[in-house]
């Protein structure tokens, strides 16, 4: 991990350590400190369908389910035919927006939620 951390210090602008830092750190278990890494890697490159993706699925593992539903959309405007975002969406969907009859996920009315006090 150091000499990872290290070729980044060293040149910022090469995507192949975080890349591998990435991967293991994920390898580890240690998921929040993989998403960091991520985090970082967009800061320095800027999305694109790779960064989303992985984005997506470090959110799945750690149950962030809006960030994981964000994440995959992002991908899909990029590349509309990523099966691997669709997957993750289908997932991610119910969780965020909840079932409605038959398991399908609900959408709402588009009105603001009212409270009767």
């Amino acid at each position: 991990l150091e000499f990872f951390e290290a070729a980044m210090r060293q040149d910022s602008r090469d995507p192949r350590p975080y890349s591998y830092i990435i991967n293991v750190q994920e390898s580890l278990g240690e998921l929040e400190k993989a998403e960091h890494f991520v985090k970082e890697a967009f800061k320095n490159f800027g999305g694109n369908e790779r960064i989303y993706l992985r984005m997506a699925q470090l959110a799945i593992k750690l149950r962030k389910w809006d960030e994981a539903f964000d994440s995959a959309q992002q991908v899909l405007e990029l590349n509309p035919y990523s099966e691997e975002a669709k997957d993750i969406m289908k997932q991610a969907q119910p969780r965020v927006f909840g079932r409605g009859a038959g398991g399908k996920a609900q959408g709402g009315s588009g009105q603001p939620i009212k409270f009767n006090i």
